[in-house]
């Protein structure tokens, strides 16, 4: 078994480990990135709250939302978290990891909420830690 020390980690035969355990094997996943504006709403609750509400309701693996702090929208305008340009409406972005086969069962689920903002599907690797719930 060969051991390499890479910042408080270590390799396995090719996988990662930590101090409480080995990581299972990377495995391939599909990532659905949805950009979305922190003020748009789905039936009075905030759309990224309902999404993430809706993938948990389906079952899938897990999902996280992620708050822009900088950047512009596809007309130019700009988004940013500075005190004096305070936007209204921050970039949101929700990232979901699962089986392709859950991946698309969800999407028509999602497609009528989605007005104003873009989804991307991509190929990645994903491996979990002991004791978490497999894709």
């Amino acid at each position: 078994m060969r051991r390499i020390a890479r910042s408080g980690k270590e390799t396995v035969r090719g996988h990662d480990t930590n101090r409480r355990g080995e990581m299972e094997p990377f495995r391939k996943v599909k990532r659905l990135r949805i950009l979305v504006g922190q003020q748009e709403k789905w039936h009075g609750q905030p759309l990224y709250e309902a999404i993430v509400r809706l993938a948990q309701q389906q079952g899938l693996a897990g999902a996280t939302c992620l708050k822009g702090c900088f950047g512009f929208d596809p007309n130019g305008r700009l988004q940013t978290v500075k005190p004096l340009q305070l936007s209204e409406d921050l970039p949101i972005t929700i990232e979901i990891v699962d089986s392709e086969e859950r991946i698309n069962r969800f999407l028509p689920q999602i497609s009528g909420m989605i007005n104003d903002g873009s989804v991307s599907i991509t190929d990645t690797l994903m491996a979990r830690t002991d004791g978490a719930k497999t894709a």
